[in-house]
C-alpha cells in the first residue's frame, strides 16, 4: 500500500484514538497520553504506511539518520508505542502494532486525517537546551578539575519532593579506535553503586543499561525507554596514565542540560573524579546527604587501580551473563582481590557470578555456591552496609540451601539497607511465593515492578506468582499482555505454553512452546515445554524425542533434574520423576525451591516419595 500523503505534524485518527504529532499527545478511550518524541515519530511513519510492513532500517534511518545505533533502541522505542497506545486504548496493551519476525513492523489500524484540527501551536519535537546560567572553575581536593556547573535555578521543572529514577548510561570513548568497553562501563557501574545507596533515588541496574553503550545513542531517548527522570551520560579519553572524563546529566522530559562537568587527571585519580560526580549530581537534585552518604561517596572500594581495572574487566563479562562470559569474570575478580585483599566490591563481584552461574543450569550448583556464600560474607565482613551482599546471602539460602528463615532475614536486611533495590524485593517476593505465602508475595512483587517497570523477568515472575497463588485467570491475562508488549522474551511464551497445557488447550500451548525453543537457542527448560502439549495432542513419539535429546544433553554435560523430572511427568512415568527430583535434592538444584507451589506435580503430589521430599526440603508443614 502506498504511503499515505499528510503533513507531518497534522493529526489523524488510528481506530479510536486521535494522535496529534505536534503535541505528542494520544487521546483515546483510556484517555490523554503524552509520547516522547521518537516514540511519536515511530508512530508516524508507521501511521503513514497502513497494513504495510516497515522495515527495522527503515525507521533505523529515518529517526536516527547518520547516526550509528543499535537495534535496542529501536526495539525500546516500539515497546514504549505499545505500552502507550494501550494506555490509551484504555488496557489493551499495544495490539496495533504487530511484529514481522525478521522483517519489521506493521500497524494494524485505520488511518484517518483529521481536517482542520489539532493543536493550536506546533512545538518544536526536540527543544532546544537552555543556556548555562553558571559558570565556574572549582577546585577539587588533591586534583585540578574543570567544572561546568549549573546551580540551583537549574533545577526548574523537576519536582524535588518526588523520588527521582536515574539511568547512568555506558560512557563512550572520544577517541574512534580507542574504546576501552570495560573502562567506559565500569565508570557507569561506579556511579551506578555509589548513588544506589541513596533512599532519594531510584537507580537502573547495570545490566539495564548496558545496551546503550553505542556512541551514536540518544541518551534522551534511553532514558525515556528506561523510564528514567534524569540521565547520565559520559565520555572517556585516555593517552596512557592522562585521562580526560566529561560528564552531562540531562532532564528526560525535554532534553535540557542540568549540569555538565569535564575532569582532566591522572588515571590513578579516578577514583576522586567519580566522587566528585556523585557530589554534584546529588546536588542539582537536591538531595540530602546524610553523614552516612558523605561517607559512602568519600570511602574508596580500592586504592589500587589496578585492581579496579581488574574489577572493571570482570564486571563487562559478567553482566553479559552468558555461561562462557560469567567463567571469564571470576578470573578477573580474582585478580582484583589478589591486589586488595579488602577490597568488598571484588569479593561481591566474586560472589555475584559464583551463585548465578548454577542457575544458568549450566554448572553443578554444589561445585559453585558455597564459595559464593564465602565470598558474600568476606565482602560483608569488610562493609557490612553491602545491600547487595546481603541480597547475594539471601539468594543463597533461598536457592541452595534451602534456609528459609535466614534467606527472608537477609533479604529483608538488604531492602532495610537500600529500600529502592529492585533486586532485594524481588527475591524477598520470590522466596514467600515457593514457601506459599502468596498474598505478601504479590504484593512484594508489585514493589519491585512499582521500582523498575521496565524489568520484564519481573513482570513473568509476577504472572507465576498469581498462577501459584490460584489466581490463574489473572495469571494468563498478564502473560498474554506481557506477550503483546514484547513477543520476543522467550520466558513469556514458556509460561504461556505451560498455562495453556494446564487449561488443555494443546495447540496454542505447542505453538508457544515452539516459539519458546526458537528464541532461546534450545533451552532446555523450553524444551520441556514441548512436552505437554506433544502428548495432549496424541504425538507420543515426538514428545519421547524431545525427552532423548534432553537426556543426551545430561549424558555430555549438567541439565536440571528438575527439568528431567518435569518432562517424565509429562510423558506419564511417574517413577522416572521422582527419581529425577530425588537426584535434584542431592545435587541442590535450585529449581527444586519450585516443588512446593508448581501446579504441575499434581499427578503425583500424593506420592509418599514426593511428600518425603517435601518434608526434607523443610517444605513439608507449608504443604496446602
Amino acid at each position: 500500500m502506498a504511503a499515505q500523503q499528510h503533513p507531518p505534524d497534522r493529526p489523524f485518527r488510528l481506530n479510536d484514538l486521535l494522535v496529534d504529532p505536534a503535541a505528542s499527545l494520544l487521546t483515546g478511550p483510556g484517555g490523554k497520553v503524552h509520547l516522547e518524541p521518537r516514540v511519536m515519530a515511530v508512530l508516524q511513519i508507521l501511521a503513514l504506511h497502513p497494513g504495510r510492513v516497515v522495515s527495522r532500517h527503515e525507521l533505523l534511518t529515518a529517526i536516527w539518520p547518520g547516526g550509528e545505533v543499535y537495534d535496542e533502541a529501536l526495539t525500546q522505542c516500539v515497546y514504549q508505542l505499545r505500552q502507550n497506545l494501550g494506555q490509551a486504548l484504555g488496557g489493551d496493551t499495544g495490539s496495533l502494532v504487530r511484529t514481522v519476525p525478521k522483517r519489521g513492523y506493521i500497524l494494524e489500524a485505520r488511518f484517518t486525517p483529521v481536517e482542520g484540527g489539532g493543536a493550536a501551536t506546533t512545538r518544536n519535537r526536540f527543544p532546544k537546551r537552555p543556556v548555562l546560567i553558571t559558570l565556574a572553575l572549582l577546585a577539587l581536593l588533591a586534583i585540578a578539575a574543570t567544572i561546568l556547573y549549573r546551580g540551583p535555578a537549574s533545577r526548574a521543572g523537576i519536582d524535588l519532593n518526588e523520588v527521582q529514577t536515574i539511568a547512568v548510561l555506558p560512557f563512550t570513548q572520544l577517541s574512534a579506535g580507542q574504546q576501552d568497553p570495560a573502562l567506559e562501563l565500569g565508570m557507569a557501574d561506579t556511579l551506578i553503586a555509589r548513588l544506589s545507596g541513596l533512599q532519594q533515588v531510584i537507580v537502573r541496574p547495570l545490566a539495564q543499561v548496558r545496551g546503550y553503550a553505542n556512541p551514536g545513542r540518544d541518551p534522551v531517548l534511553a532514558g525515556s525507554a528506561l523510564g528514567a527522570d534524569i540521565v547520565v551520560e559520559g565520555s572517556i579519553q585516555r593517552s596512557g596514565d592522562a585521562l580526560r572524563v566529561t560528564v552531562r546529566l540531562l532532564k528526560v522530559s525535554d532534553g535540557s542540560a542540568l549540569w555538565a562537568g569535564t575532569f582532566n587527571q591522572q588515571l590513578s585519580n579516578i577514583f576522586l573524579v567519580q566522587d566528585e560526580i556523585c557530589t554534584r549530581i546529588a546536588d542539582v537534585l537536591a538531595l540530602e546527604l546524610k553523614p552516612r552518604d558523605r561517607a559512602r561517596f568519600a570511602r574508596r572500594d580500592t586504592s589500587q587501580t589496578e585492581a579496579y581495572l581488574a574489577y572493571v574487566q570482570g564486571r563487562l563479562h559478567l553482566v553479559r551473563l552468558t555461561p562462557p562470559e560469567m567463567q571469564a569474570s571470576i578470573a578477573f575478580f580474582r585478580e582484583a582481590i589478589s591486589l586488595d585483599p579488602n577490597y568488598a566490591q571484588a569479593w561481591l563481584g566474586l560472589a555475584n557470578v559464583l551463585f548465578r552461574l548454577p542457575i544458568s543450569g549450566a554448572v553443578p550448583p554444589g561445585d559453585y555456591y558455597p564459595e559464593a556464600k564465602v565470598a558474600a560474607l568476606r565482602a560483608l565482613e569488610i562493609d557490612d552496609s553491602l545491600a547487595e551482599g546481603h541480597a547475594i546471602l539471601g539468594w543463597i539460602a533461598f536457592w541452595f540451601e534451602w534456609d528459609w528463615a535466614v534467606s527472608e532475614q537477609h533479604f529483608r536486611r538488604a531492602i532495610q539497607i537500600n529500600p529502592n533495590d529492585m533486586e532485594s524485593h524481588l527475591g524477598y517476593a520470590h522466596l514467600l511465593s515457593n514457601t506459599g505465602r502468596h498474598d505478601a508475595a504479590l504484593a512484594e512483587v508489585r514493589r519491585a515492578r512499582e521500582l523498575n517497570p521496565y524489568f520484564p523477568i519481573a513482570a513473568v515472575l509476577e504472572a507465576g506468582f498469581l498462577n501459584q497463588a490460584g489466581r490463574s485467570r489473572e495469571g494468563l491475562m498478564r502473560l498474554e499482555e506481557l506477550r503483546r508488549a514484547d513477543g520476543d522474551f522467550w520466558l513469556t511464551r514458556v509460561s504461556l505454553a505451560s498455562k495453556y497445557s494446564q487449561l488443555d488447550r494443546p495447540q496454542e500451548a505447542l505453538q508457544e512452546a515452539e516459539r519458546a525453543v526458537a528464541l532461546s537457542g534450545r533451552s532446555s527448560y523450553a524444551l520441556v515445554s514441548l512436552i505437554p502439549p506433544l502428548v495432549q495432542l496424541g504425538r507420543d513419539e515426538e514428545a519421547r524425542a524431545v525427552l532423548g535429546e534432553l537426556l543426551d544433553r545430561a549424558e555430555s554435560g549438567f541439565i536440571s533434574a528438575y527439568d528431567l523430572a518435569l518432562a517424565y511427568t509429562a510423558l506419564g512415568n511417574v517413577e522416572s520423576a521422582l527419581d529425577s527430583l530425588d537426584a535434584g535434592f542431592h545435587r541442590r538444584d535450585p529449581k527444586m525451591t519450585f516443588i512446593l507451589v508448581e501446579p504441575r506435580w499434581s499427578e503425583i503430589r500424593d506420592e509418599p516419595r514426593f511428600a518425603e521430599l517435601l518434608r526434607r526440603m523443610n517444605l513439608g508443614a507449608m504443604q496446602q
